[in-house]
C-alpha cells in the first residue's frame, strides 16, 4: 500500500502522487526467490552496505552547508565543524554521509560531490524537510539501496513489504530491524555466539558505518526484526506469477480508440463498478504510462486470494532492473476509485480524499484488436496530504478514465490524469499530466 513517507516531503511528494497514476512495462514472472537466488540478493545487500561504509571520498568548502538550499531547505550538512567525528574539508573520509530524505546511489553521491552539493544533511528534527540537493543517505535510503528497491523508502512504510520475524533468532543476513519512525538498519550477522549482539550497518549521524548492538536493548527500545517478503518462503503462497496474459498489447502500439454511444451524467461513488465481482484468485493486470519522471516503470497487480468482503493483492512495481513486491487489499469500490487513482487505501492516516465531482458515460473502446464494452469516467477530486508539524499540501487530480468489466481488477483499459500539488507560499505548483494503458491482464478464469 503507498502511504506517504516520514520525511522530505518537497523532495518524496511528487513521486509519491505519481508512483502509481503510472506503472509500465510488460508484467514479469515474479516467482519467489529460490534459495539461492535468496541467498545471492542476501549477499548482494550486504555487498551493498559494506560499500556504503568503506567509500572513500574527499570534500571541499562547497559541499559544506549551514543554511538554506537551493528549494529553501535548511541544511546542515555532517562537517567536523557541525559534529566532531564528521568530515573536514580537503581530506579523505570513510563512509558516505547521513543525509535525512536521501537515498544516493554511490555514482550519484560522487558526482554530488563533485558538482559542489551538501554532503549529507542533519535534520532538526522529525518534522524537518528532506533537501532535494543534498546528497548521501538516511537509515531507509540506506535499505532502499540494499534492497533494490525502486523507490525510496521510510522506516513507516517498509513493514509493509516485509514480515515481521517471531524472533531476532530468525534473522539472517540481509534482513533489517526496524522501529517505525525512528530508526532502521541492516543485519550483517551475529556478532556473539549466544545471538545476544547483532552486527549491523546502519547510516547514522554523522555516516554510514557497521556498528555493534545487544538484543535486548533493541527490544526495550522497540524495534522488530523484519524480512523483506520476497526472501521469505511464506510469500510463495502470498505471490502471483503475472504470466500466461489472456489479453496482451505491444508496448509500442499502446493506443486505443474511444466511441461514445449515450450522453453523459453524474454519478455518486456507489456508481463505480462493482470490482470484486470480477477479480478471481489468479488474476492480473499490467499498465504502462507516460507520465514524465515517475519512480516506476512497471506496474502490476494480481489477485493472492478472494472472500466475500475484498481481495488480497499482490503488487509488484520496478524500475529498471530494480523492483519492489508488497502485498494489499482492495475491499470496496471506493478502494478501486483509489487504485485508478493511485493513491493511499482509506487507512492510511496522513491522506484525505474529496470527491467532488464524477460522471460517466457508456460506449466502446477498440483496443488491441478488440473493442471493449466500457463506460468513461470523468473524475475530479482534492487529495490533502498531512506531513506533519501542522502542514498540509493539498494536491487537485482530474482524471478521465475508460473501464470494460472485461478487464479484472481495476477494470482499466486507458487513463489519463492531470496532477496539480500545491506548495503555498514554498515554491510555484507542480503540474503533472501523463496516461495510464492497460498493457496485459489475465482474467483468472
Amino acid at each position: 500500500m503507498t502511504t506517504f513517507p516520514d520525511v522530505g516531503a518537497r523532495a518524496l511528494l511528487v513521486p509519491l502522487v505519481l508512483a502509481t497514476l503510472a506503472g509500465t512495462a510488460r508484467a514479469q514472472d515474479t516467482q519467489p526467490a529460490s534459495s539461492a537466488v535468496a541467498s545471492e540478493r542476501r549477499a548482494a545487500a550486504i555487498s551493498i552496505a559494506e560499500r556504503y561504509a568503506a567509500h572513500r571520498w574527499t570534500a571541499s568548502e562547497t559541499n559544506r552547508l549551514h543554511g538554506p538550499d537551493l528549494h529553501g531547505v535548511h541544511v546542515d550538512t555532517p562537517d567536523q565543524a557541525y559534529v566532531s567525528t564528521g568530515w573536514t574539508a580537503g581530506s579523505e573520509y570513510v563512509g558516505v554521509p547521513y543525509a535525512w530524505g536521501g537515498s544516493s546511489t554511490l555514482d550519484e553521491f560522487d558526482a554530488g560531490i563533485a558538482r559542489g552539493f551538501p554532503a549529507g544533511h542533519l535534520p532538526k528534527g522529525r518534522g524537518s524537510a528532506g533537501s532535494g540537493v543534498a546528497v548521501g543517505v538516511d537509515c531507509s535510503g540506506l535499505i532502499t539501496r540494499c534492497w533494490d528497491l525502486p523507490v525510496k523508502q521510510s522506516t513507516a512504510t517498509l513493514p509493509a513489504l516485509c514480515y515481521e520475524l517471531a524472533s531476532y533468532d530468525e534473522l539472517e543476513p540481509g534482513d533489517a530491524i526496524n522501529r517505525p519512525s525512528a530508526h532502521v538498519m541492516l543485519f550483517k550477522e551475529w556478532a556473539t555466539p549466544d545471538r545476544t549482539r547483532v552486527r549491523v550497518i546502519e547510516a547514522v549521524t554523522p555516516r554510514v558505518k557497521e556498528s555493534e548492538h545487544a538484543v535486548a536493548d533493541l527490544i526495550a527500545s522497540g524495534f522488530s526484526p523484519l524480512r523483506y517478503r520476497p526472501l521469505d518462503a511464506r510469500w510463495a503462497n502470498e505471490s502471483v506469477a503475472f504470466v500466461d496474459p489472456t489479453f496482451e498489447v505491444e508496448r509500442s502500439v499502446a493506443q486505443g480508440e474511444w466511441t461514445s454511444s449515450g450522453p453523459s451524467e453524474e454519478i455518486a461513488r456507489a456508481d463505480l463498478p462493482g470490482v470484486l465481482t470480477v477479480a478471481p484468485q489468479g488474476a492480473w493486470i499490467s499498465l504502462t504510462s507516460s507520465a514524465p519522471d515517475e519512480p516506476f516503470e512497471a506496474h502490476a497487480l494480481g489477485v493472492v486470494s478472494r472472500s466475500e468482503t475484498g481481495a488480497e493483492l499482490h503488487a509488484r512495481r520496478t524500475h529498471g532492473s530494480s523492483a519492489m513486491d508488497e502485498t494489499t487489499g482492495l475491499s470496496s469500490d471506493e478502494d478501486l476509485l483509489l487504485r485508478w487513482l493511485q493513491l493511499p487505501l482509506p487507512e492510511a492516516p496522513r491522506a484525505r480524499l474529496e470527491l467532488r465531482a464524477l460522471e460517466r458515460r457508456p460506449g466502446k473502446y477498440a483496443y488491441g484488436g478488440r473493442t471493449f464494452e466500457a463506460h468513461e469516467y470523468w473524475i475530479d477530486s482534492l487529495l490533502t496530504f498531512d506531513v506533519g508539524s501542522g502542514r498540509t499540501i493539498p494536491v487537485d487530480v482530474e482524471m478521465t478514465v475508460y473501464a470494460s468489466a472485461d478487464v479484472p481488477l481495476l477494470q482499466l483499459l486507458a487513463a489519463t490524469h492531470r496532477v496539480t500539488i500545491d506548495y503555498g507560499d514554498a515554491q510555484p505548483p507542480t503540474v503533472v499530466e501523463g496516461r495510464t494503458t492497460l498493457l496485459a491482464y489475465r482474467d483468472g478464469r
